[in-house]
């Protein structure tokens, strides 16, 4: 129990990284990205989706921009089954996000539905989470992630709410990443080679 079945065998460890935007998840991945050259990193699925399919993401995406980035997290888990996975996002994020975007009436029920089923489903398969900490509530503008300090604060309280609604599947699974930029380094990599 606990591991992500694919055909006859299992699926190697993914990693992952979660959380709101501007709380070092790039900076972290980029850091441990150097310490494993037989991983496989996949990057973060929304700036892709945004280039491949020319969609508005953040607070302006939609059904489609949604379910785009929902299939990609699919994909990132089942393509690849036997490489050693760390991305940048999974399907808690598609649900966190998909969750504000119903709020605010910019999708459908069923595509939040579509959110809820896959991060039920994609949970099991990943080996650990790593929910990265904000270090202060500044926004940085690289021209794509929201500069909205209110979009980012909901999503924050949304990120804690769907970890308390789903603690018992993601009490083994998801960790809490604290601290400076080194410390966090060290931290993950030992989480990661303890699990590889």
């Amino acid at each position: 129990m606990g591991r992500c079945t694919y055909n006859a065998g299992y699926m190697k460890q993914i990693f992952s990284f979660t959380g709101a935007q501007c709380t070092g998840k790039s900076t972290l991945l980029s850091a441990v990205h150097k310490h494993y050259s037989d991983v496989l990193f996949v990057p973060e699925v929304t700036r892709l989706v945004k280039h491949k399919a020319g969609v508005e993401i953040n607070e302006n995406g939609d059904d489609v921009t949604q379910l785009l980035i929902l299939a990609e997290h699919l994909q990132n888990v089942y393509y690849n089954p036997d490489m050693v996975k760390i991305l940048d996002r999974c399907a808690l994020d598609g649900m966190v996000y998909s969750t504000w975007l119903l709020h605010m009436g910019k999708i459908t029920p069923e595509t939040h539905g579509h959110s809820v089923v896959l991060f039920e489903r994609l949970v099991k398969c990943y080996t650990k989470v790593f929910y990265t900490m904000p270090f202060s509530m500044s926004i940085t503008d690289d021209g794509e992630r929201s500069i909205n300090v209110d979009f980012r604060n909901e999503i924050l309280n949304m990120f804690e709410d769907a970890i308390s609604q789903y603690s018992n599947v993601l009490k083994d699974k998801l960790i809490r990443v604290e601290g400076t930029v080194s410390e966090r380094v060290e931290f993950v990599n030992n989480i990661i080679n303890e699990n590889i």
